[in-house]
């Protein structure tokens, strides 16, 4: 009987340290989807803002050559920076695409094995129950 109960703790044990990282592995899910999203929201904005850009420089080649060209090499170097933080922007969100993917693919696995742990422990608890219930009978 001790060693049942014992199993039992053990099991109980292994389910919330589990559960505990699911949780955490969860949380973290949840924050890079936020992440991401910020991500998406800020490319979107670059490439608005690179809309605009290209929209204000093919304006600026009507006007005064001199003007023109001093303007246009402030806007080619606006948008060369907007372009790098643009590529940044989606190297980042690669990356947490990527390591979401891992993260749900481990939260899934976490998953099945808390699903595993628990029928494990309601199959020693059952054991447990008719091995008593046995011991019970034979004292009677």
């Amino acid at each position: 009987m001790n060693v049942e109960v014992k199993l039992r703790d053990e099991c109980e044990a292994q389910l919330e340290a589990r559960t505990e990282e699911i949780n955490e592995l969860v949380l973290r899910q949840l924050q890079l989807l936020a992440e991401v999203d910020d991500l998406d929201a800020r490319v979107k904005d670059t490439h608005k803002k690179l809309a605009e850009l290209r929209v204000e420089n093919k304006a600026l080649k009507q006007y005064d050559p001199l003007r023109m060209k001093k303007n246009l090499d402030a806007s080619k170097k606006k948008l060369l920076k907007k372009q790098r933080e643009n590529e940044h922007l989606q190297k980042a969100l690669s990356e947490s695409k990527q390591v979401n993917e891992k993260l749900t693919h481990r939260s899934n696995t976490l998953l099945k094995m808390l699903t595993n742990i628990g029928s494990a422990t309601d199959t020693v608890a059952r054991a447990a129950s008719q091995s008593e219930k046995a011991a019970a009978d034979r004292a009677e």
